[in-house]
């Protein structure tokens, strides 16, 4: 492993699919046997069923998290794991025969603990299964057949071989109290999990069983050093510790659907608590990213699934530094520990308003379940889970929220986190989905989502620490989406004469609203309506009298703009900050010299405005401009040279402040 401060949790390992009690086991001589020499080999049939495993990395950082895995099926007879080597075509999850060669005298038992063990004198030839049975359609929701109710045991078996012990038994008992504890508050006190240590046992392992890890033969000691414990029961859980084996490449391996767990030397109760999921008959959370035309979509034809890539998930990605995160909706429901809120999109025939709680309460509804119509990314009889994952919670991080799942296919129960804000340009790599700062997949407050292949939205009303308040309803029927909020708005200081502020001129930018349309715009000054308008038109001057209706006409106002649609839906508010200047800007000092008979040497200081700011200064003759003077930071005083007529004229200068004020100071000359 990398370092243990923050390194990606291998919390799934080899996962062995395995399920199968109480077989028969049937001797049958092969045929031309020599009994009298007691040589030659005989043949068994072992009858069992054969179930999936499946093997995955161990240091599972982001690069190596890829989809690739190695799948391998495996019989199970009586609780005793068989590896079939070389044998093909074995279906899982179906009845199988095995034909076993095996020194002749030997019994049935012998034959599967030696199987089991890896011994060189037995080995499986063949392999035969009945016909596969013609297959109804499946029920939308679907079950584990573990019993998830009642009392489970977990037993943890330290035992070691090479190395020696790495933990005390007080340590592994803390390791177990804690696992056991997690699933049963994960029930909601569905479950009593009862834990128990054995003290270390040391077993002889064959060269090729270390070399190759042959869990089913380290399994298989170590139930030969406890006889006492029960190996077929699938309500009491064996948990194979050994101190880290380098030839091992899993972290954690767990049957699913069945007894048995092995860790390798994994002290972080996250493992464990994975590989009892998988007992319980959990796959893994993945994520899916669906990809249509190169920008990311919810679903579609074109969906990857990347492997543990729901982070918050107990069965999904994790690291050593972080709790591990609760079992999602899908899964809740897969054990039977869910209570929902049934969603038939052709039976929602009015808005409808659910509080989805976060997981802790058993009692509270935890997920609207909504099955799904056949479609792109869709196969039949999949069933959307519209869950909360509190970011306040215990294992909080960026990804929670409300969340998407889907469970797709009962048969092997991996669960898949959609991604609720889809819209990326680029295709993401297996790696962004692992990496912090990843864009979350959680739905926003206040942005509607389509339940993809039907004509049903969802948005977030709310959220806080315990829930969040969901929206369902159709868009065929019902309009519940509000218009868009307007752009802008600008504001803009009305004067008259320069001397006397008349109004605000606002102006905006339109809204849009693809269902019912947009039917009138509200303006609002210090949260008082002002005006109302239609749909076509995009500003208004709002007069003094009501700008100065709610506080006085000098100083700070607030203004919005909002749109309303058809249904009465009202957008977000467009708003800013706008000071009303009342103000006119310092007089300045002004004075006239005759240069000659034509022309006048004009002199004015500058002058100051504190609130908007002097904007420009203007030279007048008689009344007309004759220049423009822009003011200069700093500088204190202007002298321009004026051409007049003979005789007596008037010169002036006027200062226009920011917000259209203005101060007008003249003088009278005589040349000529």
């Amino acid at each position: 492993m990398t370092s243990p401060r923050r390194v990606p949790r291998a919390i799934g390992g080899l996962v062995p699919l395995a399920l199968g009690v109480g077989l028969a086991l049937v001797v049958v001589p092969a045929a031309g046997a020599l009994a009298a020499t007691r040589v030659l080999p005989t043949t068994l049939t072992v009858s069992g069923t054969a179930r999936l495993v499946v093997a995955d990395p161990r240091d599972r950082g982001p690069a190596s998290l890829g989809l690739g895995h190695v799948e391998e099926v495996v019989a199970v007879v009586d609780g005793v794991g068989v590896r079939l080597a070389e044998v093909p075509d074995v279906a899982p999850d179906r009845p199988v025969t095995l034909t076993v060669s095996a020194p002749y005298g030997t019994s049935p038992g012998e034959a599967v603990e030696r199987l089991a063990a890896a011994a060189d004198d037995v080995a499986v030839v063949d392999a035969t299964q009945p016909a596969a049975p013609r297959r109804s359609a499946a029920a939308a929701v679907t079950r584990t057949a573990v019993p998830t109710t009642g009392t489970h045991s977990v037993t943890v078996l330290p035992v070691w071989w090479g190395t020696a012990p790495d933990a005390t038994v007080e340590r592994l008992t803390t390791l177990a109290d804690r696992s056991a504890a997690f699933w049963e508050d994960q029930s909601g006190g569905a479950l009593d999990v009862t834990t128990a240590v054995r003290p270390w046992r040391k077993i002889t392992l064959a060269a090729d069983v270390v070399a190759g890890c042959d869990y089913t033969a380290i399994a298989a000691a170590a139930f030969a050093a406890n006889p006492s414990v029960v190996t077929t029961s699938v309500t009491d859980h064996l948990v194979v510790y050994f101190p880290g084996a380098s030839t091992c490449g899993w972290a954690g391996l767990g049957y699913i659907g069945w007894n048995t767990l092995w860790v390798n030397g994994y002290l972080d109760e996250g493992v464990t608590e994975h590989e009892l999921g998988h007992n319980l008959g959990l796959g893994h959370a993945n994520g899916y990213q669906c990809v249509t035309d190169s920008w990311q979509v919810t679903l579609s034809s074109t969906c990857t699934s990347h492997e543990y890539a729901d982070r918050s998930d107990v069965m999904g990605f994790g690291s050593w530094d972080t709790p591990t995160g609760d079992v999602n909706p899908a899964e809740a429901d897969y054990l039977g520990w869910l209570r929902a809120a049934d969603v038939d999109p052709a039976e929602v025939t009015a808005p409808l308003t659910v509080d989805v709680h976060a997981p802790g309460d058993a009692d509270a509804v935890r997920a609207l379940r909504i099955p799904l119509p056949a479609g792109p990314g869709v196969p039949a009889n999949t069933v959307l889970y519209i869950g909360y994952r509190s970011t306040a919670g215990p294992y909080a991080d960026d990804w929670l929220g409300v969340q998407a799942h889907l469970m797709i296919g009962a048969r092997r129960p991996w669960t898949q986190l959609l991604s609720l804000r889809p819209g990326r340009s680029t295709t993401t790599t297996s790696a962004d989905w692992y990496a912090p700062g990843w864009v979350s997949p959680a739905l926003p407050a206040g942005t509607p989502w389509r339940v993809p292949g039907t004509s049903l939205l969802l948005r977030v009303q709310s959220q806080d620490a315990a829930a969040a308040r969901i929206q369902v309803w159709d868009d065929a029927t019902t309009d519940l989406v509000a218009p868009t909020a307007p752009s802008g708005p600008t504001v803009r200081q009305q004067v008259s004469a320069g001397t006397r502020v008349t109004g605000l001129a606002v102006s905006w930018g339109g809204s849009t609203d693809t269902r019912s349309g947009v039917r009138r715009y509200t303006v609002r000054v210090d949260g008082r309506v002002v005006a109302t308008v239609g749909a076509t038109v995009r500003s208004v001057v709002v007069p003094v009298s009501a700008v100065g209706a709610v506080r006085p006409l000098a100083g700070r106002h607030t203004v919005s703009v909002v749109a309303t649609d058809g249904a009465g839906l009202t957008s977000a508010a467009a708003w800013r900050w706008t000071t009303v200047d009342t103000t006119r800007p310092a007089a300045p000092a002004l004075s006239a010299r005759v240069v000659d008979a034509r022309h006048v040497a004009v002199r004015f200081t500058a002058s100051s405005d504190a609130q908007s700011g002097v904007a420009a200064y203007h030279l007048l003759r008689n009344g007309s401009v004759v220049a423009r003077v822009a003011p200069v930071a700093g500088r204190t005083a202007w002298t321009t040279t004026v051409t007049v007529p003979v005789g007596t004229t008037t010169v002036a200068v006027r200062v226009t402040n920011g917000a259209g004020l203005q101060r007008v100071v003249a003088t009278r000359v005589t040349t000529g």
